[in-house]
């Protein structure tokens, strides 16, 4: 009896300590710095985070993994999260019989990819929640994007059972789902590539913007290629579809009437049915698509959307007492007397006698220039174009009106990582912003913001960059794509500034993205170190949401090799274009970016050089001359601040005391001019 109590004892000691040392299903996500997990940490599924504790616990109990991947600004995510994780029933099915994960799909960008390259080869299509089921080797058995919860229980139930009774039979068709993956990817295949390229890439895309497809994504890296051919090859087909898709969007509700700013996505083909999350990256892409369709045309509704993408950015996307940004803002929020539930686009949307309450006899106006219905939810999307022109000071009183009223309601939250490439993109849209449009206060916030990424996320003492600051925290390897945005943006910042420190820090990452992330074999930057060994290869490479690594690191190399006149950057980059030719040849459309640094490869780059004091009025108005056209294949720079490589451009000096401009050709110069309609002929 003594004996039974004993034995009965330790096991109850061993329960109870167990318990004392496994952390509670809270306490595994609570102090997570990432928002979207932080999010899920009261639901009753007991998540883990991605890592390798969480791997070797599915290999220890033969469970497999239940993965699903998401973001903080994602509505479906959010609706998924309330009708599913928070089931009693359905979370004691993933504790039993599944090890479940969740994944910010911003801190791994690369997990993310990869298994949204095997949702598509599975499903056709993929989405926000991404969910899957894996083995313990972390391969797919099946996956599914967002799901009712009646749907996601009988799939639960289903494999759990086939789980326990046909678990071999399931690991091979998991194999076999990854083999298929792989073998819609890509296999670099280097070749020659002309400047005919240009022509068949132009096509693709010209026939990818075309159609009218739902849902529909702004593409702002596919208009900024069309906008560089049109210039090139004297396109009017290319011109007129780049500008008139800016301007469809500019009228839709996809744009933010009042506040500025772009929503994710319309669930229609004509931009008046958006999902109302707000993104970092999508505000810095199509700010700087904007920005040069003004420099293009000198329309200035195109500089009036760059303008108010930009004031929206550091008016809501701007962390508190800080020079950095949010990843992004959500799309729903809370309605006062509704209680704790957050609803998609209820800080958007009006009523018609909430209007007309508002404005009374102007709101007539408003009416028909949105075209607003007595229904409750109206979007605003610019139904009468014609009222705007001929009513313009009277449209923009009543706006006034509305934003400041709409100003005053619960606002959507807002994810508080600060992410390194998507901060670099919208250093390098303010520092574009700024140039073109002479406005100071964008060119002191990109200077601000690149200051806290090289500051807080760049250690040069240990040569390391991180992806992601949260809850003043750096954490998370940075990926190439990172390296590459940065060292654009810091580009950037040096031909708006002119102040050679941020060349310099750009040289120095380059030579670390090199050291990092440089495949000799592939001739191309690879990264992933996060993903599985055996999912590596699945994933290609797309300018999609954002520029992929490779895209924005040719441009640098060929930028770099103008500003240091280093021809080893140029055949590196060529190397680049050798290595994606064959997709070049075949899906121009995925790589819009590549093609935009193509372009520029086979053009003659110009070198314009001013001489002059920056603080004198005819040094700034010979740099605004430059600055407010559209001239993509050119570095510019200020003799004074010249690189350290270009000794003979430090020698180019003001001509009869006052500003001087040169336009070079691999740095043989024309004759130098300090009058500026003859400049102006130079750049033309």
């Amino acid at each position: 009896m003594a004996r039974r109590f004993a034995v009965l004892f330790l096991l109850l000691s061993t329960a109870a300590l167990a318990q004392q040392t496994q952390p509670s299903q809270a306490a595994r996500l609570a102090n997570e710095k990432s928002r979207y997990l932080r999010d899920h940490a009261a639901n009753p599924v007991d998540w883990r985070p991605w890592g390798e504790a969480a791997f070797s616990e599915a290999r220890k109990t033969g469970r497999p993994i239940f993965l699903s991947i998401g973001y903080a600004s994602c509505h479906w995510c959010h609706v998924m999260e309330r009708e599913s994780f928070t089931n009693a029933q359905i979370a004691e099915m993933l504790n039993t019989y599944f090890l479940p994960i969740l994944v910010d799909r911003e801190e791994h960008p690369e997990v993310d990819a990869t298994y949204i390259a095997l949702l598509q080869s599975m499903t056709g299509s993929a989405g926000w929640p991404a969910n899957f089921v894996l083995t313990p080797e972390l391969k797919p058995i099946v996956g599914s994007s967002y799901m009712k919860p009646d749907a996601l229980s009988r799939l639960l139930v289903i494999l759990s059972n086939r789980w326990a009774s046909e678990r071999q039979a399931v690991i091979d068709s998991s194999a076999q789902l990854v083999e298929m993956a792989r073998a819609l990817g890509e296999t670099p295949t280097p070749g020659d590539i002309e400047p005919a390229a240009l022509d068949a890439i132009a096509k693709d895309i010209t026939a990818s913007l075309a159609q009218d497809r739902a849902p529909k994504f702004p593409r702002p890296m596919a208009i900024s290629f069309l906008l560089r051919y049109a210039q090139r090859a004297k396109n009017e087909q290319a011109r007129a579809l780049a500008l008139d898709e800016l301007q469809a969007m500019a009228a839709g509700a996809i744009h933010d009437q009042l506040g500025g700013g772009f929503h994710r996505y319309t669930t229609d083909a004509d931009w008046r049915e958006p999902h109302f999350e707000k993104m970092l990256h999508d505000q810095a892409l199509l700010a700087i698509a904007y920005t040069e369709a003004w420099q293009f045309t000198k329309d200035e509704q195109f500089a009036s959307v760059a303008r108010d993408t930009l004031d929206y950015s550091l008016r809501d996307l701007k962390l508190p007492d800080s020079a950095a940004f949010n990843s992004g803002q959500d799309a729903d929020s809370l309605v006062p007397g509704m209680g704790p539930e957050l609803v998609e686009a209820a800080f958007y949307v009006w009523k018609k006698d909430e209007i007309e309450k508002l404005l009374g006899d102007k709101s007539a106006l408003i009416v028909r220039l949105y075209g607003i219905e007595p229904r409750a939810g109206n979007i605003l999307s610019i139904r009468n174009p014609q009222i705007l022109r001929d009513h313009k000071d009277e449209i923009a009183a009543a706006r006034e009106r509305l934003f400041a009223v709409r100003q005053t309601r619960p606002q959507p939250f807002r994810d508080d990582k600060v992410i390194t490439g998507w901060n670099a993109l919208m250093i390098s849209a303010l520092a574009r912003g700024g140039a073109a449009f002479d406005e100071k206060r964008y060119l002191d916030a990109a200077r601000s913001a690149a200051t806290f990424v090289t500051t807080k996320l760049w250690d040069g003492k240990t040569r390391k960059l991180y992806r992601r600051w949260a809850g003043g925290e750096r954490a998370i390897d940075a990926l190439a794509d990172d390296y590459a945005l940065l060292i654009q943006s810091l580009l950037d910042l040096y031909e708006s500034t002119y102040e050679v420190r941020w060349l310099d820090l750009a040289v120095t990452l380059q030579q670390r993205q090199d050291e990092l992330f440089w495949n000799e074999k592939l001739a191309r930057y690879t990264t992933g170190a996060s993903v599985p060994a055996a999912l590596r290869g699945v994933a290609v490479e797309r300018d999609d949401t954002t520029p992929s690594a490779n895209s924005v690191t040719a441009l640098n190399l060929l930028r770099l090799a103008e500003l240091t006149d280093n021809a080893t950057l140029r055949t590196r980059a060529n190397a680049i274009f050798r290595s994606f030719a064959q997709r070049l040849g075949v899906a121009g459309s995925e790589l819009p970016q590549l093609a935009s640094a193509l372009a520029f490869a086979f053009s003659t780059p110009k070198q314009v050089v001013i001489a002059g004091d920056l603080r004198r009025d005819d040094t700034r108005a010979l740099l605004r001359i430059v600055n407010e056209r559209f001239i993509p294949n050119r570095i510019l720079i200020v003799s004074s601040s010249a690189p350290s490589q270009l000794a003979l451009v430090k020698e180019m000096k003001p001509i009869d005391a006052k500003a001087t401009a040169y336009v070079c050709e691999h740095y043989v110069c024309k004759l130098p001019t300090s009058d500026p309609g003859r400049f102006a002929a130079l750049l033309e």
